[in-house]
């Protein structure tokens, strides 16, 4: 875990071209995209033989971007975008770069290709984004270490760390960044740059967490230990860090840590006030709305709503954890005039379900680059929906008291884990250079809220004016036996 431009990517590649070399072992190095891959391919790859002999000497076949030959040996070059290009390949050594940014359920079939070899060797590394996802997770489940350095002063050792109010290894003035200086922790006495330096020169890792002969091992290493970067450019830039991107990514690129903008995810004690006293009862008077989340194992989440205000509340009235064969009879209990199902990843169950309640039933997809909520296709039966957009205004509706929950919720305690899962990032597009917004799962699954996202198109999708009456004069009770015979 790491921050942006402290040299630990050129460390990685090092260690990639000494498995092939030395150890004659075939290696994959794996960037979150193919453009990533083709980039690295033209840059950093040629530019390292280029400034080696023995590098250049070492490879006989470097005209292919994602397969270099060294003799014997492999060194591929890959996107985690695409699966037909993680498969069937062999490799001793995977590298993975920027693991914050892969395709996460991609990752598992780039470590199968190490599975044929009895000896393994994984390096991960990034800059992270959130607490409990992607690096984040990595360097919490492995024996952690720290790189160490000492105070001249009082011969306190000490890892370098950051403080909001200057009490960690930088300390400053107000508001005033050019009195910023590093300190000792401990004795506080003021390090000049130059000290600094060479103190990092004279530390090492030292175990913080863990036990010797740990599988896996794990480091952070931010600017704060840079001989390039002086304490005036840190606080500087975050004093300057004046709203919540900025102040992301100071704390990621700069510190390289993990954090979470304020806003970005539901609380639990939003949550909380949404509930309502006494019992959701269903109305006679009002067609219901459904959201499927399919989930593995039989396991899909459900959430049914009802809208009051002429749509303006949503009333949530049941939510259920079930397999496929409960869900028909969901439908028509509770006289869904509108169900959208996740169409992955079993679209062929989900495909069938929408033909059984053909005309109110649609299958839900995330494709990139939308420019609407979302986009129906009646024909397919299906919706395309903007995710991050869709998840804001979930989200919004417990901020502004028009989502009510009822007292006697039987699945509350996972359905607020699942709803506070889901976190609000920002990136740089590499397009445009502008910041784009998306959500990352933290904290376990996230299925309800995708529930919940679904109900809510639902509902914009619905003629959620009809009564049960005109409801019962257009939908007819579907077969049910044998739909989802597996």
């Amino acid at each position: 875990m790491k921050g942006a431009q402290i040299g630990v990517t050129e460390t990685m590649i090092n260690r990639a071209f000494h498995m092939l070399d030395v150890r004659r072992i075939d290696v994959m190095y794996l960037f979150p995209t193919t453009d990533d891959a083709s980039d690295f391919s033209a840059g950093r790859f040629d530019q390292a033989l280029e400034m080696s002999p023995h590098l250049k000497d070492l490879f006989s076949d470097v005209s292919n971007i994602g397969h270099k030959r060294a003799g014997g040996t492999s060194f591929y070059c890959r996107g985690s975008r695409s699966r037909s290009k993680l498969k069937s390949v062999p490799v001793g050594g995977l590298f993975i770069d920027e693991y914050d940014e892969m395709v996460a359920e991609n990752v598992p079939l780039a470590r199968e290709r190490l599975s044929g070899h009895e000896e393994k060797f994984e390096m991960n590394v990034s800059t992270p984004t959130i607490p409990e996802h992607g690096i984040s997770v990595v360097y919490n489940s492995s024996s952690q270490f720290g790189f160490y350095i000492q105070c001249e002063s009082c011969s306190h050792r000490q890892t370098l760390s950051w403080e909001d109010d200057g009490s960690g290894s930088v300390d400053w003035l107000g508001e005033d960044f050019k009195t910023a200086t590093f300190q000792c922790k401990k004795c506080k006495k003021p390090w000049s740059h130059e000290h600094k330096i060479n103190a990092v020169s004279k530390g090492g890792y030292e175990r913080i967490t863990g036990k010797d002969g740990d599988e896996s091992v794990s480091v952070h290493i931010g600017q704060l230990y840079s001989p390039t970067i002086t304490a005036h450019e840190l606080v500087n830039e975050f004093l300057n860090a004046d709203n919540e991107f900025k102040r992301t990514e100071f704390f990621n690129s700069k510190l390289g840590l993990p954090y979470v903008a304020k806003g970005a995810k539901l609380s639990l004690t939003e949550i909380k006030k949404s509930i309502r006293g006494g019992v959701h009862e269903q109305q006679t008077s009002v067609a219901a709305t459904m959201g499927i989340d399919v989930g593995q194992n039989e396991d899909h989440r459900v959430e049914i709503a009802e809208w009051e205000a002429g749509g303006a509340i949503k009333k949530v009235i049941k939510t259920v954890i079930c397999g496929w064969e409960r869900l028909p009879s969901l439908v028509m209990q509770y006289n869904v005039a509108c169900v959208i199902i996740d169409a992955l990843p079993e679209r062929a169950k989900s495909r069938e379900f929408v033909r059984m309640f053909s005309g109110r039933a649609y299958m839900a997809f995330y494709p990139e680059g939308m420019k609407n909520l979302y986009t129906v296709d009646e024909k397919a039966s299906t919706v395309n929906i903007h995710r991050t957009e869709a998840i804001d205004t979930v989200f919004a509706r417990y901020r502004n008291d028009t989502l009510w929950l009822p007292m006697d919720m039987v699945q509350f305690e996972r359905y607020a884990i699942e709803l506070c899962s889901p976190t609000r990032i920002m990136k740089m597009n590499k397009q445009t250079g502008e910041p784009i917004a998306r959500y990352v799962e933290s904290t376990g699954t996230d299925h309800f809220a995708h529930a919940s996202v679904y109900n809510e198109i639902a509902h914009e999708i619905a003629p959620i004016s009809l009564n049960i009456a005109s409801a019962q004069d257009e939908i007819h009770e579907p077969e049910l036996e044998g739909v989802f015979m597996i």
